[in-house]
């Protein structure tokens, strides 16, 4: 079982109270600092020296324009690469342009690796840190949309998970976009139809998953391929079920609805029936189906979901895609090679934010 250095723990610990997040033996603040962790440690000054000596190539790490507390992960990480790797960080260090980066990551990606899994804030992908460490004049986008800026250049990284797909984050929503005001009119006028539960599959699937998915921004393909099944049996429904002038009821779907006739008074042609309100709100729902996008084409689904692919990638420039837990460096993708690989007609999304999926043979 290996066991920690303490003098590294005790570097580590002085790191961290140092106001630029590293030690400074010219600094007499850091080095009040260091006098209080040699005591708590035990360890003679001598010997933090000397090892600090070891660590001051890793200072030209500062130039990175993060905050202090990146850099001294990065720093850490630095310090714990053997020579051979630490001189091509050096070599390569801010010298790339994007072009420039995605051909030395398929070269010297080894001696970047360890850098793919530190991330210091919350919603910031892993691998983030190493086009910072590459690109010129490159800057962190922050944690919400945007990765890495580079001038007016927008490089997003991204991890696959299960190996072909990525989510898109806030930019990505689905919000009060046409895919999803089309899915919740649609679910919402299906179940004002008033279809029996357990007569068909399709409308209760779709209905179940609205109330229990939609509702949390979770959208799978199977719930679309649902949504093309119901819209069979919409078609197959009409309004005005009444063939004949005597006939008492009227039936949507397989449900059946009485209307209340005085006793032997006949229906004649032409004559208004006043509706009950469960069967006026059916027939409402279903004049309103009947000229609804979805049921006049259910693919229109696919081409409203993917409007909202193409405003997500007419945002970003670049696309740095990793696979899953960075085994390899990433392929880097313009906005239209990574469209062209994405795998058409699936649809996918995680608390209203798209779920793209690479195409296997793309």
């Amino acid at each position: 079982m290996s066991t920690i250095d303490p003098i590294d723990k005790l570097i580590t610990e002085w790191s961290w109270r140092c106001e630029k997040g590293y030690p400074d033996l010219n600094n007499p603040k850091d080095m009040a600092i260091l006098k209080e962790v040699l005591y708590q440690y035990d360890i003679t000054l001598e010997e933090v020296e000397e090892r600090i000596e070891e660590q001051e190539d890793s200072l030209f790490i500062e130039k990175l324009p993060l905050s202090q507390d990146d850099i001294a992960l990065i720093v850490q990480t630095f310090n714990k690469l053997n020579d051979k790797d630490k001189q091509v960080v050096r070599d390569n260090f801010r010298k790339h342009s994007i072009e420039s980066f995605s051909k030395l990551m398929k070269t010297a990606y080894n001696s970047y690796k360890p850098f793919f899994p530190i991330s210091k804030k919350k919603g910031r992908g892993r691998g983030e840190f190493i086009p910072l460490l590459c690109i010129k004049d490159s800057k962190s986008g922050g944690t919400e949309d945007k990765d890495i800026i580079v001038g007016d250049t927008v490089l997003e990284i991204k991890e696959l998970e299960g190996g072909s797909k990525f989510l898109t984050g806030k930019s990505g929503s689905i919000k009060k976009s046409k895919f999803s005001i089309n899915i919740e009119t649609y679910c919402r006028y299906l179940e004002q139809l008033g279809i029996e539960k357990g007569k068909n599959e399709s409308v209760d699937f779709v209905i179940k998953y609205f109330h229990n998915q939609y509702v949390s921004g979770n959208v799978s393909n199977q719930f679309i391929a649902a949504i093309k099944d119901s819209v069979d049996i919409v078609r197959d429904l009409s309004p005005d079920d009444l063939e004949d002038n005597n006939l008492n009821y009227v039936k949507v779907g397989n449900r059946r609805f009485e209307f209340i006739i005085e006793p032997g008074k006949e229906v004649q042609s032409g004559e208004i029936i006043k509706l009950g309100r469960e069967l006026e709100k059916s027939e409402a729902a279903l004049s309103k189906l009947g000229k609804h996008p979805v049921v006049k084409d259910p693919d229109v689904l696919y081409d409203n979901y993917y409007q909202v692919v193409d405003k997500y990638l007419a945002s970003i420039n670049y696309f740095g895609i990793y696979p899953v837990g960075g085994s390899r460096g990433p392929d880097i993708l313009t906005a239209p090679e990574l469209k062209e690989r994405l795998r058409k007609n699936y649809i996918s999304t995680v608390q209203h934010n798209l779920r793209l999926t690479l195409s296997r043979n793309g």
